[in-house]
């Protein structure tokens, strides 16, 4: 199953969104979770300046995990 990713970042995905498929096949297998949430890459540059900033977090509301590349 594919996941759906939105893409906020100047990051070029074609090679990482396969990986990113396989893996939340494989969790969604080992998790017995009947829907994905939706992916999105997102570049925070003020975020990246703290050095224990956030490196992703989860909105349940919205089914939505945020991953920050920057």
């Amino acid at each position: 199953m594919q996941c759906d990713i939105t893409n906020n970042s100047q990051m070029n995905i074609d090679e990482l969104s396969p990986l990113i498929d396989d893996l939340a096949s494989h969790v969604q297998g080992v998790m017995d979770i009947n829907s994905l949430p939706a992916i999105t890459l997102q570049e925070d540059a003020d975020n990246a300046d703290v050095i224990l900033g956030k490196t992703a977090h989860y909105d349940p509301q919205n089914m939505v995990v945020t991953v920050y590349v920057t």
